[in-house]
């Protein structure tokens, strides 16, 4: 079972339990994660039928935000199934909202996929010219990994048309921001790696000293124990000594 095998049957798992929860927002989500898996699946028809679940409810929710990357997702299917009418369509209609309510973030997607739609379908120029301006918006918000996936395309478009330095010069930066991501990541891993191990550490020397708490505690209590078992016997005998065995002795003693 491969990682897309793995994250399907998690996402359904997840659905299960949001719909006995009834959490649309959460099904919404759902949907979406099962759809880019059947997607990396290339089982189209199934990622269709997912994005087109969580676009029907995200509509009910009125979010035009959400519908937009619904919108994107659905014409990035149709774009990898090699249907590009359909899939300029729905790239536009959320090109539309999210140009309306000011999605930066969501603008620079479908940029990239228009850049990538029009490559496909050999208009060289309109794929350059969505994917310089993916690159110029993901730049001014600073989204290093939409930077990264411009820098790409445009490397590969470039290539395509054989303007070699262009595109020595994109794949150079993709190289670049792609390592820096990594390095970042990299780094990020190993410090949480570190202080997972430092607060182990400290979790097991904590356990270790309750357990050497626990035990002297257990010695103490055993030595009390013996102790009022040893004074209990002490009083028991002083008094059978002294109220039976005594009496006794002195009353043979006077018989005598």
């Amino acid at each position: 079972m491969n990682n897309t095998d793995e994250s399907l049957k998690f996402h359904f798992k997840a659905l299960k339990i949001r719909e006995f929860l009834k959490d649309s927002a959460g099904l919404s989500s759902s949907y979406n994660n099962i759809g880019n898996c059947f997607q990396k699946k290339q089982n189209y028809s199934q990622a269709l039928k997912f994005h087109f679940a969580a676009l029907k409810l995200k509509k009910e929710q009125n979010s035009p935000q959400e519908i937009a990357r619904s919108l994107g997702n659905i014409g990035a299917v149709y774009s990898d199934s090699g249907n590009f009418k359909k899939a300029l369509e729905y790239e536009f209609e959320s090109l539309k909202l999210a140009e309306e309510f000011d999605d930066k973030e969501g603008l620079e997607i479908v940029l990239v996929n228009l850049g990538y739609i029009y490559y496909k379908m050999k208009d060289y120029p309109t794929s350059e010219k969505y994917g310089l301006k993916a690159l110029k918006l993901a730049t001014e918000i600073g989204d290093a990994e939409t930077i990264v996936e411009a820098n790409l395309q445009l490397s590969t478009l470039y290539k395509k048309i054989k303007n070699f330095e262009k595109s020595l010069n994109y794949y150079t930066s993709y190289i670049n921001i792609r390592d820096s991501l990594f390095n970042a990541e990299t780094i990020n891993k190993t410090i949480q790696a570190q202080l997972q191990y430092e607060y182990d550490k400290a979790a097991d020397a904590a356990k270790l000293e309750r357990e050497k708490i626990d035990a002297i505690a257990k010695v103490e209590s055993t030595k009390q124990k013996i102790v009022l078992g040893l004074v209990c016997f002490v009083l028991l005998f002083s008094y059978h000594f002294c109220n039976i065995y005594l009496p006794q002795l002195f009353a043979e003693t006077k018989s005598k």
